[in-house]
């Protein structure tokens, strides 16, 4: 039996599911808006935990976290049924029979899809796609040891809906401060690919200053 079943805030699994991915994307919309330097600052194991789960965000260049990206999926959940939500124990009763929340994969792939490619935010397909999320966040099949980490400490006793809200307004800034601000790709057609064609495109790159970075980006199209 599920927390929607039992009385939550949603009456239905698409309700909540909707809720969800509305509060996430409302999320980074605040975080864009708001002075990102007056966050809170996580400090002692919950600033551990963030630096472990955001990880890889923080290489040079930075990579894709699923720790981040599921986390950040599974404590929305929280944030919108408005109290912290046990991801690991069954009979706490917001888990389904599989041990999953009703809908993670479709939020996961929301963040990632719907939020963070479109800031060419570095993502993955989507966190919770894998099979081995089957038994639960904790199954022996499930790899990642950050986001192991983030469901046990959720589901503490004493892990407050104000902590949940600092950690995930926490990876929402670390995911952030990783959005391009080039433009997307426009798709490549092959047979206009002519010599004639790119000494246009050259002559036309030169013309503008770039302080060295339309040089760089014709020099790395010879490579």
């Amino acid at each position: 039996m599920n927390s929607i079943e039992q009385g939550g805030k949603f009456t239905t699994p698409a309700a909540r599911n909707k809720a969800v991915k509305e509060g996430l994307r409302a999320l980074f919309d605040e975080r864009v808006g708001a002075n990102q330097s007056c966050a809170p600052e996580l400090e002692g194991n919950l600033g551990s935990l963030l630096n472990s789960v955001a990880g890889s965000l923080r290489h040079e260049p930075p990579e894709a976290s699923q720790a981040a990206e599921a986390a950040l999926s599974i404590a929305q959940f929280s944030l919108s049924e408005g109290r912290v939500l046990n991801v690991i124990d069954l009979d706490a009763g917001d888990l389904n029979e599989n041990g999953r929340l009703d809908g993670d994969r479709s939020v996961g792939d929301f963040l990632c899809r719907e939020i963070l490619q479109p800031r060419q935010i570095p993502a993955t397909k989507g966190p919770l796609q894998s099979s081995s999320f089957r038994g639960g966040y904790l199954s022996r099949q499930v790899r990642n040891s950050a986001l192991k980490k983030y469901v046990e400490w959720q589901s503490r006793d004493a892990t407050t809906l104000d902590e949940v809200r600092a950690f995930a307004v926490g990876i929402v800034d670390v995911m952030l401060a990783q959005a391009s601000k080039m433009p997307a790709w426009v798709d490549i057609s092959a047979s206009k690919l002519t010599f004639a064609s790119y000494l246009q495109v050259r002559e036309r790159l030169l013309a503008e200053g770039s302080g060295g970075a339309f040089e760089q980006y014709l020099l790395a199209g010879f490579k």
